[in-house]
């Protein structure tokens, strides 16, 4: 009546690689930050981190983009 039964596992088959692929982004942003040798632009590596952990997937992307100095 309502339109096709949603089926849970299938959606729970579907968001789980997700979740794990946000879950890596960040760890590995914020790995990447802690290195003492890594120097950041535009703020701090405070501020850095709390954009890597509360932007979820663009925190990550923002701070390999723009936030990283140059090697």
């Amino acid at each position: 009546m309502y339109g096709p039964r949603v089926d849970a596992g299938r959606i729970v088959a579907i968001i789980t690689p997700l979740i794990a692929v946000q879950v890596m982004l960040i760890a590995i942003a914020l790995r990447d930050l802690t290195l003492p040798e890594r120097r950041v632009r535009i703020a701090n590596k405070v501020v850095w981190a709390m954009v890597i952990v509360f932007l979820e997937v663009l925190g990550p992307a923002l701070y390999f983009m723009a936030g990283r100095e140059p090697e």
